[in-house]
């Protein structure tokens, strides 16, 4: 006896699915576990220079993206703003820059021992 067309779209459905869920499965306990591993991590385990490198080429260069395009606001024939806008911006950037400068050049803190006479 042969099975039926709709018995193997059946099963054909079924092992698709079951295929699917295990791989969402997987990649969710895989995600979970890194992030554990991670959070758990010692501090000694964790490379610092590694990370910064790592964030700020990325971070330094989507800046400079973002600042480019607030740039071309610029472009009169194709916007409109009034000198006072473009003042304004222009204001609100300087101070984030040098917020950003001032985070980049503070000391780290000391550890204290507490207070004493």
């Amino acid at each position: 006896m042969q099975p039926s067309m709709s018995n193997i779209i059946i099963y054909t459905t079924f092992y698709i699915i079951k295929y699917l869920f295990n791989a969402l499965l997987f990649l969710i306990c895989y995600n979970f576990y890194k992030v554990i591993l991670w959070r758990y991590m010692s501090k000694q385990d964790r490379d610092p220079r590694k990370k910064f490198l790592e964030l700020a080429e990325r971070r330094v260069e989507k800046a400079a993206t973002y600042l480019k395009l607030v740039g071309n606001l610029g472009n009169k024939s194709l916007y409109e703003s009034s000198e006072d806008e473009r003042k304004k911006m222009k204001k609100y950037l300087r101070v984030a820059l040098n917020e950003m400068e001032a985070n980049l050049d503070r000391k780290p803190k000391t550890e204290r021992d507490g207070f004493k006479f």
